[in-house]
Order: C-alpha cells, then structure tokens, then sequence
C-alpha cells in the first residue's frame, strides 16, 4: 500500500478546489492552503498563527470546539472576511481531530459569493419577468374593462331597443284588440263571432308576452320605477279576482279570496305593481288547476313605524311543481318543464319579473309546491301607512265559482267606491290604442256612451227584477268596456255587483246601482268635455 510522505499530502492539500484551514487548540492559524489564499486573499504567512477571527467569526470555532470527540460534520452558514475587509457568504463543513493530545480543528469552506451573484442575477431576471406578467394583468385588465363596457353598453342599447320595439308593437296590438272588441259588439253571425274571439284572445296573449318583455327590459336597464300613491288595498284584491273571474268559470274552478279585516283601508305605495305581481299569481294558479279551487288570502303581517307589511298567498290544486323546480321557478326564460310553453304559452318571465317587483317593494317571494298536488305561491309587500280608517270587516271567503258550481255565499261587504272625488277617468290607455288620433279617439267615445246607457238600463231592470244571472253578465261586460275608457271607479263598482250576481246576494244591489248611475254621469261628462278638446 503506497505511504503518504508529508509533502505530498501538503501538495493534496494545496491542490483542493475548496479553502481548507486548520486551528490548534488555541483557535490559531496552522494550516492555509491555496484556494484559501484566494478566497481570503491573504497569503500562507500572513497569517499562519494568527487567531481565526481575522478570518471568520469566534463563534464558529467555539461551535466546532463544542462538538463531540471526533468529526462535528455540521455545516454552518457563516461569513468570512477577506484581507480587505469585505464580507462574504462562506458554506464551512467543520471536524474535530485529536493528535498527540492536542486538539486539532480543520474548517472546510466554500466561498458563496458567486452564488449570490448568481442568485442575484437570478433575481433581477425574475423581477423583470415579473414586471412583464404585472404589466401584461394590467394590460389585460384594460381589456377586460373596456369589453366589460363594451357589454354594458350592448346590454343598454338592447334594454333600449327592446323598450322602443315593446311601445312599437303595444300601440298597434291596442288598436286590434280595440277595434276587435268593438268589431264583437256589432251584429255577427256565430262564426264571424268565433273568429273575432280568436283575434281578440291571440290579441291579448302577444300584448301580454310584449308587456313581459318591456318590464323585463325595464328592470335589466334600471328604468323600472315604483309610484307613491295612496290607495286601497282591497280594491286591488277585488280587481284580480275580477278580472280572472271569468277564467275560473270556463274552467268551472273556485275562485274565493280571504281578506284579514285588519288590513288598513289605504296604504301608499305602487297598487299597479301590487296588481301586477298578484295577477301574474292567480292567473298561474288558474291557468295549471284543471279542477278543484284557487284561493287568495291577504293578510296583514307586523307593522314596523310608519311601515305595514302585507303578505299574499295563493293556493290552487293544480299539477303543482318538480321538486327541483323550486330552486330556479323564479329565474328568467324558465318554466317548469319544455312542454310548459307549447302547452299553456308564455315567456318564463312572468315569475322573475314579479320576484324582481316583491324585492324593489321591500319584500321576498316564495313557493311550497307538490307534483300532482297543487302549489301555493306566497309574497311580502311593505307599503307606507296613511291615517284612515280600516276597511268594514267582510265575510272570510268570497266565491266567484262559476254559477252552476256555486254554493250560497256570502254578501260582499261595502267599501267606499264612488265616493272618490279624483278624476272620474284616466285616457293613458285609450290613447295608447288610438295612437292619440282625435277622431278614432271620439268613435272610442261616442261608441262607450252609446252602449253604456242600455247596459245601466238592464243593470236597473236586473236590480229592479232580483234577476242575479243579468246582473253579472251585463256587469261583466261593463266593466270591461269601462276599463278601456279608464273609469276606475265604474269598474270596481262593475266589479262587486258582478260578484253579488254571481253569489246571487241582491241585497246591497240598488245601492251599488245607484252608485253607479251617478259615477257614470261624471265618467259621461268628463269625455264628452275630452272629446271637444
């Protein structure tokens, strides 16, 4: 085995790629080879026998001195100091010997300093790469929100475009709805008759269907709206079941409304929107009951100051609802299955547009349905109070079923219609059918005034005579015609004796007839002077 001789090992030592540095056990300097010199920048001599620390901190041989019997083999991160004084990162591997008594440490190291330069290279490149990625986000963001408003603005000129096209297509579908109802009230033969029906109902389906979609245009863009008026809640409730009376007899269903005597007589607030939201409920309820009831209960819920909230619930025995359905029935375009529109038609709006008016009216919507059970949709509305009387309490469950199907019911109470000294007409409607031209406007009224007088005649013969059944019809037929000339008190006057004639409760009857001639001569009045104008 070949020996070592003491200048070869020297030489060995001189020729390793890492400083080497040996201490005796007084932490001097015994042992300084090349790469030393160069790391440290001292030569052999210079330093030889001199204390560590010139080179390296104290600490660093304390560590090793600490350590156990032979190799410590733990590395350090340390700094050393260069002739120069210059600091500098150093890597040390450190081992402990013992020779002839005397302690011997030996301290292996790498100079870092490249690696830091290189780290710091590293670093500066990563920087620049990251100020590319953070110009390239905001660049990007730039791009995002000048799209974002670009869509914006495409989501505002459609909302625009759609409310134009709705009152475009409103102002003509009056006209033929008009103009058709009239065409009804001539001399037809039974087929001619059938048709005008199917034009009038197609009329009033696409009206309704354009209605939807300027709503919901309206609400998307932000342009809906709510009035601040005072009005009667009860008045609105009768409205609905009214106007979707005649639905429920076709289909020989129960229609009975529940009214909690607590309500307050008059409330402020939008009735328009509050009739909307209900009608939209009911005719629902109506439209998916192919038999058994519909009921409407309004209730009263707390008061909180000068606030009341009202609370609607609609039941009906219909198909009722999937289980699923629950969780999105009040999303736009949505309807209960595909064949829901090419069965009973409509836009799937109808259900959002009226979540979307509870929420502006400060209340929550909501519904508890069962397949093949029925479904009751139920609503909030908070309406500001106004100092008046509560209405007269009324009978629990008013039945407008068909009249074949129609148990005794009782009479509906009075409430103060006619007594209302407002304007006895409203024109918004008849001239959005005339499109405003003067002279279809006087036929809208000469032909309202000269079908209005007979049919008050046969109300007073019906009244005279107890005779229910032409009290309800011809009621019927004018209130509708009353609505279209905007004499809201006429209708809601139209509306109860059609409800006493259906329930057959004439006792309140000449009253309300009476009533009724005189709001009819101030509606008379008020569009013959709009007809000079």
């Amino acid at each position: 085995m070949l020996e070592l001789d003491s200048t070869l090992l020297y030489n060995i030592i001189n020729a390793a790629t890492e400083a080497i540095i040996a201490l005796d056990d007084q932490h001097r300097i015994c042992l300084f080879n090349a790469c030393a010199e160069r790391v440290f920048g001292y030569a052999a001599k210079e330093v030889l026998g001199q204390p560590v620390d010139i080179l390296l901190p104290l600490q660093l041989a304390d560590f090793a001195a600490a350590g156990p019997p032979r190799i410590i083999g733990t590395d350090r991160s340390a700094f050393g100091l260069r002739k120069n004084g210059a600091k500098f990162p150093i890597y040390a591997a450190i081992a402990r010997f013992v020779q002839n008594e005397q302690l011997v440490l030996v301290i292996t190291l790498q100079d870092l300093s490249d690696q830091a330069a290189c780290s710091g290279i590293e670093r500066d490149q990563h920087a620049r790469q990251l100020q590319v990625y953070a110009e390239e986000i905001v660049e990007k963001d730039k791009i995002l929100a000048e799209a974002h408003d670009h869509v914006l603005e495409a989501a505002h000129l459609k909302s625009d475009f759609l409310t134009m096209m709705s009152h475009e297509i409103r102002t003509p579908m009056n006209a033929i709805i008009g103009m058709t109802e009239m065409l009804l009230k001539t001399e037809l033969d039974d087929e001619q008759r059938e048709f005008g029906k199917i034009i009038r109902d197609a009329g009033q389906t696409l009206l309704a269907i354009v209605n939807d979609i300027l709503d919901y245009a309206k609400i998307e863009a932000g342009k809906l709206t709510l009035n601040n008026v005072e009005f009667e809640p009860l008045t609105v409730v009768e409205d609905v079941v009214g106007v979707m009376a005649d639905n429920a007899q076709r289909k020989r269903l129960s229609l009975k409304v529940s009214v909690d005597p607590a309500i307050p007589g008059r409330l402020r607030g939008d009735p328009k929107r509050l009739r909307q939201v209900m009608l939209n409920l009911v005719d629902n309820a109506v439209k998916f009951t192919h038999q058994g009831k519909v009921l409407v209960r309004a209730m009263v819920g707390p008061a909180t100051g000068r606030e009341v909230v009202l609370r609607f619930v609609v039941s009906d025995t219909g198909v009722g609802l999937p289980k699923d359905a629950h969780r999105w029935i009040f999303q736009p375009f949505t309807q209960a299955d595909t064949g829901t529109t090419r069965k009973y038609g409509g836009t799937g709006l109808g259900l959002a547009i009226s979540k979307r008016l509870v929420e502006m009216m400060g209340g929550e919507i909501g519904v508890k349905s069962v397949e093949g059970k029925g479904s009751t949709f139920w609503f909030t509305v908070r309406f500001a109070r106004v100092d008046a009387p509560a209405p007269e309490p009324r009978t629990d469950l008013e039945d407008v079923r068909a009249p074949e199907a129609t148990t005794q019911s009782e009479p509906v109470a009075e409430h103060k219609l006619g007594q209302d000294q407002t304007a006895p007409i409203t024109l918004q409607n008849l001239h959005e059918i005339t499109g405003g031209d003067p002279s279809l406007l006087g036929e809208f009224i000469d032909l309202f005034l000269e079908e209005a007088s007979p049919q008050l005649a046969t109300i007073r013969e019906a009244a005279d005579q107890d005779d229910a059944h032409a009290l309800a019809q011809v009621a019927h037929k004018l209130k509708s015609s009353s609505g279209y000339m905007g004499a809201q008190t006429m209708v809601q006057l139209c509306v109860e004796l059609e409800a006493l004639g259906r329930s057959e409760t004439m006792e309140r009857v000449p009253e309300l007839v009476e009533r009724l001639m005189g709001e009819y001569e101030r509606v008379k009045a008020a569009l013959e002077e709009e007809r000079l104008q």
